[in-house]
């Protein structure tokens, strides 16, 4: 499988500062193709340092893709991988509170995160920033998942999600957009559950309320989303603030039909769902991350990155990027003692990093 990608962000109409972080690596592989990684955090807008929060778990992923790179490490399978992202996240928790009640401010951010290889994918997820998959075709409704999220700690299932057509296209999802990810949001749960509908959910006064996010929970319990994907698909991830006023056809309509391997075209589209996200009186922070999955190498994709983002990429593999000051966050990505398969990352295609933060959390003494 190929990849492309694109992001973009926006601070909004209101707010001071953009607390939304993104990141984004495309590489080489010797033995299985190209491999993609796409992470949207999105800081706590009502908590300090929410930006300094994001930062630092976009920072996290980043040194893990790096060290992949720059020492030859093998990568496991999908479920391997879906265990080392939690641990990470869960330990980035605890370091982020502790940091937290030290300096004596709330810091908190959401995430959620892609990981794409061969004809899989696997997701790491907590908060309410959103993952969608679309395809040209119907979804199946098939799958395997609890959809009771519980704001004490209990354990979240894996979800295997598989990618494919229903036998004449009865009972699929007719949109060709399916959102991956379970908000993990008081409304949403409560939606769930028949509690609430929908439309008292979208102007409730708690639909902001979180149940989890990394740095301002007591313990996270990261949702996991392991499945299949096809030629064609494209991944969406975005903030909160990309999604409240824009339909999932709008999204569709401007960032599926894209042709392969252009980077500036899907930029163009994402500025103007954000440009249009922001005359309809969106208050928060706008950022969204599109990846295209293609079987074709006839366009290879190429970083290409508007002036407007701040972006920190690494030349080639083995050469850090100018984030150095968080290195101490690589133990956190260690992966299980188990035996890896024969897969070494030796080139990097697109490495997109967008931070808001000039420091990230990198001190606990």
């Amino acid at each position: 499988m190929y990849y492309c990608a694109s992001a973009v962000t926006d601070v909004g109409t209101r707010k001071q500062t953009n607390q939304d972080g993104i990141c984004i690596r495309v590489a080489n592989t010797k033995e299985h193709g190209q491999v993609a990684m796409a992470v949207i955090c999105d800081g706590m807008g009502g908590l300090s340092k929410g930006e300094v929060a994001s930062a630092t778990v976009v920072r996290m992923f980043s040194n893990w893709f790096e060290r992949v790179v720059s020492q030859g490490l093998f990568l496991y399978s999908m479920e391997e991988i879906s265990e080392a992202w939690k641990r990470m996240l869960r330990e980035e928790n605890r370091r982020i509170l502790e940091f937290g009640r030290k300096i004596h401010v709330n810091i908190g951010t959401t995430c959620s995160a892609l990981f794409l290889m061969g004809n899989e994918f696997v997701i790491a997820h907590v908060g309410d920033t959103r993952i969608y998959a679309m395809t040209g075709e119907a979804f199946s409704p098939t799958r395997v998942t609890s959809d009771t999220i519980c704001s004490k700690g209990r354990t979240l299932p894996i979800i295997r999600w598989p990618l494919r057509q229903g036998a004449s296209g009865k009972g699929c999802w007719k949109g060709g957009i399916r959102q991956l990810t379970l908000d993990q949001t008081y409304v949403a749960r409560e939606v769930r559950l028949g509690n609430m509908t929908p439309e008292q959910a979208r102007t409730h006064a708690k639909r902001s309320v979180l149940l989890q996010c990394v740095g301002a929970s007591r313990e996270v319990e990261p949702q996991v989303v392991l499945g299949e994907v096809r030629a064609g698909t494209v991944f969406l991830l975005c903030s909160d603030g990309f999604r409240h006023v824009l339909s999932e056809g709008e999204m569709y309509k401007n960032l599926y039909s894209v042709a392969f391997g252009n980077a500036k075209r899907l930029e163009r589209n994402g500025k103007k769902l954000v440009k249009l996200v922001k005359e309809r009186g969106e208050k928060d922070n706008i950022s969204v991350a599109v990846i295209q999955c293609e079987e074709s190498e006839e366009l290879s994709p190429a970083a290409e990155v508007g002036p407007s983002m701040k972006v920190f990429s690494m030349a080639e593999p083995g050469q850090s990027g100018k984030l150095d000051t968080a290195s101490e966050l690589e133990q956190t990505a260690e992966l299980p003692t188990l035996k890896p398969k024969n897969l070494e990352i030796t080139e990097i295609l697109q490495s997109i990093t967008i931070i808001h933060a000039d420091e990230v959390i990198n001190h606990y003494g």
